[in-house]
């Protein structure tokens, strides 16, 4: 006699609870192979937890369960799915095909995460669907066939992995009575030296087409239905074919493209949402610093330190202060400056009481200091060598002077200074960084010193560094020392524009932190929307996901293909 495939001993089952309730009690059976059994019972009997213990979807309360003599009875979650895997094939009542799958894809799902390359798994799944006489109908979908070709698909799936034993849950159920005579025929032929079949039935008629049966005798505290399996451990076996996976994913999304669509506008908002923020906040920032940079950053001005003076006259810097400052590496250029005080300045033929005195200074001015400041025009030009001759008496007006004396551009103005007439040459754009300079007019040092007696050295110097370099306190000492070639005398503290630096280095800062939180957010909702429409998949993917436990994929096996799903998603969406 052939030694046994499967062999209950003593086996109980019960569900605790305030009140336990006892679905087995004092089962012992032996299946050998060649056998056809039959489990036979009425609803309420115990047959379905009869079928889970057979099939390794459930453990006993006590007793032992021996799969070709290897007791699986305490076995961890791992070992169960593998030998459920190697051993035992599932027909169920419902068939439970996989809809989005042919038949052929449903058949190689029991094969998928065996160590078989493509070509062997299509070969077997041809070879099984051919068994049951399906062959021309492997390319067909659950919704392209008969009641009784999708029985005899799901009975392919069982026998592709060639199980010793074959468990079938009312599997003539949903079938009329031809189909169900026919499917009746196959199954009695599967039996044989290195296999048994196992079917739970209600039906007398079909069970004793059985070689032998089981008679369970049901009880009213007895549950119907298979239990979940809430007290498996966590998978150990690890995910043998990632790219199986992959593509198992990827066939799982397609299948269903308008939820697909929906699940990638996760990612397709969040990502557009970081690019936008990165994008304007960027742009944002460059405007800013490009104002910032049209301020001149890098432009310092040095006046001449309290002192001993002349009536009149302001402390003044060495005569050869620009060479001495251009002489600096790290000074780009250099422009120096006199302020002529004591001075008032009108337009012409205004009468002074009935004209608003304003302060407006008088700046004895070379020809480089708009090119120092950054400063164009407003109209007209900039003094030149024309005005530095004789009896040439030619100014231009800072933006707020120009203002104040209503001149329009190309207008010929004349103002005076004391009583000395100007002509107006042209007026300078507005310079925020010296706003002395927009209530004040320049005149060339030659007039200077032909009207006004003025003789000496510069009153202020403004001159440009490498913009690379940031000034330290330490520079004043080093400038003071270039300046005055360590004689008396001295320069005041270097005005440097720190509150634009300042400014420019708040801005990157607060723009970079707006990135990331608005980056941060758009990930988070993006994340939570495929997490949402993730999570609902997988309920409405139940069934799916029971035919898949059942033909042996683990646990962790099909936790990976949803989380590869969810990959695929947010790398796609991301792309798009």
């Amino acid at each position: 006699m052939n030694a046994p495939l499967l062999e209950l001993e003593d086996v109980h089952r019960t569900y605790g609870g305030a009140v336990p309730v006892h679905a087995l009690a004092e089962v012992s059976l032996r299946i050998r192979a060649g056998e056809f059994v039959a489990l036979v019972g009425p609803s309420g009997s115990g047959k379905s937890t009869l079928l889970g213990l057979l099939g390794l979807l459930d453990r006993p309360t006590s007793g032992t369960i021996r799969i070709e003599d290897r007791d699986v009875s305490r076995a961890r979650d791992g070992r169960r799915t593998r030998e459920r895997g190697r051993s035992i094939g599932f027909v169920f009542q419902q068939f439970h095909l996989i809809p989005h799958l042919t038949a052929l894809g449903n058949v190689e799902t029991a094969l998928f995460y065996r160590r078989l390359g493509r070509r062997q798994r299509r070969r077997r799944a041809l070879e099984a669907l051919s068994q049951v006489g399906l062959a021309e109908r492997a390319t067909h979908r659950p919704v392209e066939l008969s009641g009784g070709e999708q029985q005899r698909v799901a009975i392919a799936r069982a026998l592709v992995t060639d199980p010793r034993i074959i468990l079938a849950d009312e599997p003539t159920g949903a079938l009329d009575t031809a189909n169900a005579e026919l499917l009746m025929e196959l199954l009695q032929s599967l039996p044989d030296e290195n296999r048994a079949v196992v079917m739970v039935t209600h039906d007398l008629a079909l069970a004793d087409r059985a070689d032998r049966q089981i008679r369970l005798r049901g009880s009213s505290s007895r549950t119907r239905g298979l239990p979940s399996n809430s007290g498996a451990r966590r998978e150990e076996q690890r995910v043998k074919s990632t790219v199986e996976l992959v593509l198992a994913a990827i066939r799982g999304l397609f299948a269903r493209p308008m939820r697909t669509a929906l699940i990638l506008l996760g990612p397709i908002i969040g990502v557009g949402a970081i690019v936008a923020a990165v994008g304007l906040t960027e742009s944002a920032k460059g405007d800013v610093n490009a104002t910032l940079d049209e301020l001149g950053t890098n432009l310092v001005t040095v006046q001449a330190s309290a002192g001993i003076t002349q009536p009149g006259q302001l402390p003044r810097l060495p005569e050869e202060t620009k060479e001495r400052m251009l002489a600096v590496p790290l000074v780009e250029s250099v422009s120096v400056v006199t302020e002529l005080p004591g001075h008032r300045v009108l337009p012409h033929a205004a009468a002074a009481e009935a004209f608003e005195v304003l302060p407006i200074s008088v700046q004895a001015a070379d020809r480089e200091l708009p090119s120092v400041l950054e400063a164009e025009m407003t109209w007209g030009r900039w003094l030149d060598p024309w005005d530095e001759l004789e009896g040439h008496r030619t100014v231009v007006l800072g933006a707020e002077a120009a203002a104040a004396f209503a001149v329009l551009p190309g207008e010929a103005r004349t103002i005076l200074i004391d009583d000395r007439r100007y002509g107006v040459a042209g007026v300078l754009d507005p310079v925020p960084l010296v706003p002395s300079y927009d209530l004040s007019v320049f005149i060339s040092f030659a007039a200077a010193a032909a009207d006004f007696d003025n003789d000496g050295g510069p009153t202020q110097a403004v001159f440009r560094v490498d913009p690379t370099v940031q000034l330290r306190e330490d520079d004043a000492v080093f400038l003071n020392t270039v300046i005055t070639a360590g004689g008396p005398g001295g320069i005041d503290a270097p005005v440097v524009p720190t509150d634009a630096l300042e400014a420019s280095a708040a801005v990157d800062e607060t723009l970079r932190a707006v990135v990331l939180l608005m980056g941060g957010l758009a990930l988070l909702v993006g994340g939570l929307g495929i997490a949402n429409v993730m999570s609902i998949s997988v309920l409405q993917r139940s069934a799916e996901i029971g035919i898949r436990r059942a033909v042996g994929h683990s646990r962790i096996r099909l936790a990976g293909q949803f989380l590869l799903e969810a990959v695929v998603v947010g790398v796609l969406g991301g792309l798009l």
